[in-house]
């Protein structure tokens, strides 16, 4: 369960959250998290951007 201030909670943050949630394993954590681990060739933004475009989320 992701947590937010609630102040930044709209509607489109939580259907956003709730669809990272639903979709998000730990085999993706880990290969995110190997991807990221090799700077040279990724950044966090180029991992997180291709992870949320493959599971369809925007």
């Amino acid at each position: 369960m992701p947590l937010i201030n609630e102040a930044k909670a709209t509607d489109q943050v939580r259907s956003t959250l709730n669809a990272i949630s639903a979709a998000l394993t730990t085999e993706d954590l880990l290969q995110l998290n190997g991807q990221v681990a090799d700077a040279a060739n990724n950044t966090v933004e180029s991992v997180a951007t291709g992870w949320l475009q493959a599971n369809n989320i925007r």
